[in-house]
């Protein structure tokens, strides 16, 4: 299994521990093979609300492409986590979930909001490495 198959996995556990509590989520992982319009590696329904989630292998962060998908699902609304499988940011997910559940919108869209942060955070350290590398 690859390093993000794990971390795939990871997420899997969370929602099916939710669903066996109860949780109505509609959970869809799309497999597109260069066709069609790209999307993250995995699309929810809770009570609702649009949830998407983009897994990585640890230490990587979303490519170009990926961020217009996240930046474009998140002006329409949509609560967008990623994840290398660290501990904390699956915390996160299983956080958004159980708060969508309980209808605690509001605290679903802060933790994401702060999630994507610490991605966002993440690639301006990759761009200022390059620039330096770059430099000589």
């Amino acid at each position: 299994m690859t390093p993000e198959g794990r971390v795939k996995d990871a997420v899997k556990k969370i929602i099916a521990g939710r669903k066996k509590y109860g949780v109505p989520i509609y959970a869809h992982w799309p497999v597109l093979r260069g066709m069609g319009s790209p999307d993250l590696d995995c699309n929810l329904v809770v009570k609702g609300q649009a949830v998407s989630i983009e897994t990585k292998a640890q230490g990587e962060i979303p490519t170009e492409r990926q961020w217009l998908t996240i930046n474009e699902k998140v002006a329409a609304g949509v609560i967008v986590l990623i994840t290398d499988g660290d501990p904390s940011e699956l915390g996160q997910i299983d956080f958004v979930i159980r708060s969508l559940d309980s209808r605690c919108a509001e605290s679903a869209y802060a933790a994401a909001a702060e999630n994507r942060e610490i991605y966002v955070l993440r690639r301006q350290e990759r761009e200022e490495k390059r620039a330096r590398k770059k430099r000589g």
